[in-house]
C-alpha cells in the first residue's frame, strides 16, 4: 500500500473579486490544502453602513476556511506557499521568509510591464491587443521579484475592465494550480525580471475618467469607457452637472473645437475631440438612471448647443 503525497499547505492573501476567482480555481485543485486566508477586516458600505466581507472573505467562508485579519497569523502555522492576489498590503520580509518553498503574487500583466496597482486598466487605456499573468517570488519591491511563469492572452474588442479581469483572474488561478509542483520539484525556476524594460501604473481614482476634450483624442475615449468600467466611469460636465458617458463609437475627421457637439441626425450627435468625433451612445447626467442619447437629446434641448467641459 502506497502512502499518498501529502498536500500542499498553502495560505492565500486577497481581497477582491479578481483574488477570489483565482483562489476559486486554487480550491478546486486536490492536490492543495489551503490552509488560511488573509484578508482585510470587513468594510462599512451602502446605505446603512453595514460591515461587508470582501469576495476573498465571502468565498473563504462559503468553504469554512480558516480566516485571519493579521498578516502575523501566518507565522503560526506550516506553510509551502504564500499566495498572494490583489492582497493590496505591504507584506513585511519576515512574513515573506517564512513558507517553505516561496511566497508567490499572481499579476495581472506580462511583467516587467505595467507594475502596479491598475495593469488590467493600463492595458486598456493603450489599446494592447496582448496581456496576461505572470507569476512571481515576492520580494520587498514592488512587483519586481523573479518570474516563476506567465501566460500570454488576448484582449477582444468586447472586453473592459470587468470582464477582462475577470477572464485573467481564472486564468491566473490556473497558471498557480499548474506552476506549484514545478516550482517544488525545481523543474521551475524563477528568473530575475528584465528591469530597464519595466513600465508603470498608477492607482485610479475617482477622476481618472474625467474626459479632457482638448486633449483626448476619440479613440482615448473609447479606451478609457473599457478601461473604467464600472468604476470610477468616464465623464465629462454640462450644465454644471456630471455627464457620465457609458459606452460610444468613434468617427474620423478634422476637427476645430474639441468638446463642441454636432447634430449628425434627429437622434445622432458627434463630439470634437482632439483628434475624430466620438459619437455617445449611453449617457448618465447626474442624479439620473442612464438612457440612450436619442432619449436624452429629447429631454435636454440646449445639449446641442452647450460646450462640453
Amino acid at each position: 500500500m502506497t502512502t499518498p503525497n501529502p498536500k500542499i499547505k498553502i495560505c492565500f492573501a486577497g481581497t477582491d473579486e479578481f483574488a477570489a476567482l483565482a483562489l476559486k480555481r486554487l480550491l478546486e485543485n486536490d492536490q492543495f490544502a489551503i490552509n488560511l486566508i488573509i484578508t482585510p477586516p470587513d468594510n462599512r458600505q451602502g446605505r446603512h453602513q453595514n460591515f461587508i466581507p470582501c469576495p476573498v472573505k465571502k468565498l473563504a467562508l462559503e468553504h469554512h476556511l480558516q480566516i485571519s485579519h493579521d498578516l502575523k497569523t501566518t507565522l503560526e502555522n506550516s506553510l509551502d506557499f504564500l499566495i498572494v492576489a490583489s492582497y493590496g498590503y505591504i507584506l513585511p520580509q519576515e512574513i515573506l521568509n517564512h513558507p517553505r518553498y516561496s511566497s508567490l503574487n499572481i499579476h495581472p500583466s506580462l511583467l516587467p510591464k505595467y507594475r502596479g496597482a491598475s495593469p488590467i486598466q493600463s492595458a486598456l487605456l493603450h489599446n494592447d491587443k496582448i496581456t496576461g499573468v505572470t507569476l512571481i517570488k515576492m520580494t520587498s519591491k514592488l512587483d519586481a521579484g523573479p518570474i516563476y511563469s506567465f501566460s500570454e492572452f488576448a484582449i477582444n474588442s468586447d472586453h473592459n475592465a470587468q470582464t477582462l479581469r475577470h477572464d485573467l483572474a481564472i486564468l491566473g488561478g490556473e497558471l498557480t494550480s499548474q506552476s506549484l509542483l514545478g516550482i517544488i520539484d525545481g523543474s521551475i525556476e524563477s528568473i530575475p525580471q528584465e528591469s530597464q524594460r519595466a513600465s508603470y501604473c498608477a492607482k485610479i481614482n475617482r477622476l481618472s475618467g474625467q474626459i479632457k476634450w482638448k486633449k483626448d483624442t476619440a479613440q482615448t475615449i473609447e479606451q478609457k469607457i473599457k478601461a473604467y468600467y464600472p468604476w470610477p466611469g468616464v465623464f465629462t460636465h454640462f450644465n454644471n452637472k456630471i455627464l457620465k458617458i457609458h459606452a460610444g463609437s468613434t468617427k474620423s475627421g478634422k476637427t476645430k473645437h474639441p468638446g463642441l457637439i454636432q447634430k449628425i441626425n434627429p437622434n445622432t450627435i458627434a463630439i470634437e475631440t482632439k483628434n475624430g468625433f466620438f459619437i455617445p451612445k449611453i449617457v448618465q447626467i447626474e442624479g439620473k438612471k442612464a438612457m440612450p442619447i436619442e432619449i436624452f437629446i429629447q429631454g435636454y434641448r440646449n445639449f446641442v448647443d452647450t460646450p462640453l467641459t
